[in-house]
């Protein structure tokens, strides 16, 4: 009584010839707008979401494309939906994600990153929303499906553009110590392979199942570079997942679909891993060049390009195409010649009862044998290249990249247990990942969607996420039982795409692209248009109800809401490109800060804009010393760092304030803030001038007020500001000592420890108090040969002071110093002098 299923699959008519005129060019404007996007948005580094305000701009274009969309199927809607089918009730589900975004505002760690994902998750529901309603009608589905692919298809192709030289994109190609790294548009590599095997799987389906010959010699034509492409990645995680996904993908095919895809599947193998030692032996040299002149200049190395016909280049471009081109037209005649006589003499096992089960199970016994045999005897591997061999025999729970996920997995659960039920808002792990991680990693990615989603909105909304993901593969999984293999193949592209995905992003962070994770949210929208329809009994009152159009008006009044916001974050970002553009060319004051005043009008919590006016006005300060310039700084950070306590820019920039004010005690209040928030925090070597820790600065902080409390006679302060330092050079020595227990296959991360630095302002302070032992000790493992830095010249000048008062002496250390600089001398002899 309580709901009636209708047999078999039922679309509904959204691209039929009944359709209303205006409802069917509404229809197809939705498609195009979806096929424009999926060939487009990859090549904005696919729409990552960084946090990084040079990452928001193609983001929030994307939204305002999304809430585009989402109109014109909010449209279809008000003619379409009756909010009786099952169908129509998962659309509405679907918005959990954005609310859980939402309600996880009210506690959110960073309000920014909160703010910035809600309206990225209106992108996901809005792609769902239109797979969902657009996918119901076969040729809907077949559209979106082939737009999915034939996008691939770009990026893969493009990809081959970056390795041969004929284009240059920042880490599209990465030369590591394991070898070269291909990453294609996605600048990483573990993101490029769950890419790539949604797409490899869906190409060879498709080559399996088309009909025509120019289309399965399209997709054909595709499964050597696609699988040139998974190889170069080098990515281990991707070559033990990719069994997996064709396991849960064989199921769906009859016994002769699954035999030809293996065989296809083994073949494009075989030719595309003998391509890899030619291609990487092009690439190499062609990219040492490429990023030896990047990081000279910053800029794209126009001048090094090569033309597809240069010689480098042509000699791989000419043997991928060769080798695809024979592969796709031998495939092509077995699928028109050979497929049809196999399908009719293996036809009775078709039939068998769950006879497509068989197969795969088989192939888990031989994977299984095969893996063993692998990683168990050297005579398989040796016959593979050798990047790719070492990388296999790498394969293992204790290295590295295992070892460190498990860092961050646990790290991970405790910003859960801190912020269970409902999380800590968007880009939670973004803002708080330095508090909380277990030794000084760089990682602002949990490296697990369901982790990382599951910190973002809590338990509860991670929960609420699982179970309808877990409706939508059990209705489709039930649908597909009853169905033929022509109609479960009608859909099969969206399952097989989002089942890639979504088991890769278990272990990696692909999810915070913002162009992957719309893909799959559009595949799982098309993965329930996919499935039996179902009217539910307590739902039939509303059908004719006019309450049933509140749904879609909901939904249309959510799109114009996300256009205006990313509008206005787009007008804001353009306002504050113009004041950086303003700041470099050196214009007036005033012309700096009208264009930053009209972003942050606009984008008043931005921390990026806050930080950039507190910066110029902290300057303006120190110029002209007026007190207006410093009071307006400080009340805009005062205000911003309420809504991001964690941001370390916002902390940073207080810091400053602090300093510039020459408020040095509230600068060292301050700083033990800091030391709570990053106790993992590191020089940063990098920038120039260097930029020094937290630890450095505390320690400095208390040596220089422990010479101010001196110089007033105040001995005890000045002893309690000397053993704060010491305390917290131990802390480091001990918190360095920790990372010893880290399996030693494990990287630590960033270099911890005692610096330069803090030895030579402790190794003053134990020579000031008469501990000349202990100065020597600390002083001397920062000792250099070369010392013509002040810094390094300071350390040995006290290290030999202390010696002389323990009367000793290093002369080939004196004699380097005076010759570094001749006052060193001087400048010894009234250490000496002094009491």
């Amino acid at each position: 009584m309580g709901s009636k299923p209708q047999k078999g699959y039922q679309p509904n008519s959204v691209i039929s010839a009944k359709t209303a005129d205006g409802q069917s060019v509404l229809v197809w404007l939705a498609l195009a707008g979806i096929a424009i996007f999926l060939a487009t948005q990859p090549f904005q580094v696919a729409l990552f979401n960084g946090g990084a305000w040079n990452y928001e701009a193609p983001i929030n274009r994307a939204v305002v494309w999304a809430a585009f969309l989402l109109v014109a199927v909010s449209v279809r809607m008000f003619s379409a939906w009756r909010f009786t089918d099952s169908r129509d009730l998962t659309a509405v589900a679907i918005w959990i994600v954005p609310l859980f975004y939402m309600i996880s505002m009210t506690q959110a760690a960073s309000a920014h990153y909160a703010g910035q994902m809600a309206l990225i998750s209106t992108v996901y529901a809005a792609f769902y929303t239109a797979g969902n309603v657009l996918a119901r009608e076969k040729t809907g589905a077949a559209v979106l499906q082939q737009a999915i692919v034939i996008s691939g298809y770009l990026i893969v192709g493009y990809g081959f553009v970056y390795l041969f030289g004929n284009d240059f994109f920042r880490d599209a190609v990465m030369l590591e110590g394991s070898g070269l790294r291909l990453t294609s548009v996605f600048q990483y590599a573990n993101a490029y392979v769950a890419f790539l095997m949604a797409i490899l799987v869906a190409c060879l389906f498709l080559t399996i199942s088309a009909r025509k010959w120019y289309w399965i010699s399209l997709h054909a034509f595709m499964l050597v570079p696609i699988l040139t492409s998974f190889w170069l990645t080098q990515s281990r995680g991707g070559y033990v997942l990719l069994p997996i996904i064709l396991v849960l993908v064989l199921p769906f095919l009859s016994f002769i679909r699954q035999i030809m895809l293996c065989v296809y599947l083994g073949a494009a193998a075989l030719l595309s891993i003998a391509l890899m030692d030619h291609f990487v032996a092009i690439a190499v040299p062609i990219w040492e060049k490429f990023v030896a002149q990047y990081e000279q200049t910053q800029k794209k190395p126009t001048e090094l390009l090569l033309s597809v016909f240069d010689s480098a280049s042509w000699s791989g471009w000419s043997r991928l195409l060769i080798f695809s081109l024979v592969f796709a037209a031998a495939v092509a005649l077995i699928q028109t010649f050979v497929y049809p006589w196999l399908q009719n003499k293996l036809q009775k096992i078709s039939q068998i009862k769950y006879g497509s089960l068989y197969f795969p199970l088989a192939l888990v016994v031989l994977g299984a044998a095969g893996a063993y045999m692998l990683f168990s005897t050297s005579w398989i591997t040796s016959l593979l290249p050798s990047m790719l061999r070492t990388r296999i025999e790498n394969i293992n729970f204790q290295q590295h990249s295992v070892l460190e996920r498990g860092t961050f997995y646990e790290d991970a659960l405790k910003v859960i247990g801190d912020y269970p039920l409902l999380g800590s808002g968007g880009g939670g792990w973004m803002a708080l990942w330095e508090k909380y991680q277990n030794n000084p990693y760089i990682s602002r990615q949990a490296h697990s969607f369901f982790l990382q989603y599951a910190i973002e909105v809590g338990l509860i909304g991670g929960a609420l996420f699982l179970l309808l993901l877990g409706v939508i593969y059990y209705r489709y999984v039930r649908s597909c039982a009853g169905k033929s293999e022509s109609e479960r193949g009608s859909h099969l592209v969206f399952y097989i795409v989002s089942i890639a995905i979504l088991i890769h992003s278990a272990i990696d962070f692909e999810m915070s692209y913002v162009y992957i994770a719309a893909l799959l949210f559009l595949c799982l929208g098309g993965l329930t248009a996919g499935t039996a329809s179902r009217e539910y009994a307590w739902t039939l009152k509303l059908r004719d109800s006019r309450w049933r159009m509140a749904i879609p008006a909901a939904v249309c009044l959510i799109a114009v809401v996300s256009i205006v916001a990313g509008s206005i974050k787009l007008r804001a970002d353009m306002h504050y490109r113009n004041a950086l553009a303003a700041i470099n060319e050196e214009k007036p004051f005033d012309q700096m800060l009208a264009p930053l005043d009209a972003a942050l009008s606009l984008q008043p919590g931005h921390p990026a804009y806050v930080v950039l006016k507190a910066n110029l006005l902290g300057q303006a300060f120190q110029q002209l010393k007026d007190e207006s310039y410093y009071e307006a700084a400080f009340a805009i950070i005062d205000k911003v760092k309420q809504k991001e306590p964690y941001d370390r820019s916002v902390l940073e920039s207080r810091y400053n304030q602090y300093i510039i004010k020459q408020d040095y005690a509230a600068a060292l209040e301050h700083m033990k803030l800091l030391l709570t928030l990053f106790p993992w925090d590191t020089p940063d070597e990098k920038r120039n001038p260097r930029v020094p820790s937290f630890y450095e600065r505390a320690i400095d902080l208390n040596a220089f007020l422990a010479d101010q409390a001196g110089e007033q006679n105040n001995q005890e302060l000045r002893s309690s500001y000397q053993k704060e330092a010491l305390r917290l050079l131990q802390t480091v020595i001990d918190k360095a000592e920790t990372l010893k227990d880290l399996p030693k296959e494990q990287f630590s991360g960033r270099p911890f420890g005692v610096t330069p630095q803090m030895r030579i302002t402790v190794g003053k302070v134990q020579f000031s108090n008469g501990k000349y032992d202990e100065a020597v000790q600390l002083l001397g493992p920062a000792l250099k040969e070369d010392l013509s830095q002040p810094l390094d010249r300071s350390i040995a000048r006290f290290y030999l002071a202390a010696l002389q008062r323990l009367n000793q002496n290093d002369q080939p250390l004196y004699d380097r110093l005076i010759a570094a600089d001749a006052n060193e001398k001087t400048f010894l002899e009234q250490l000496k002098a002094a009491e």
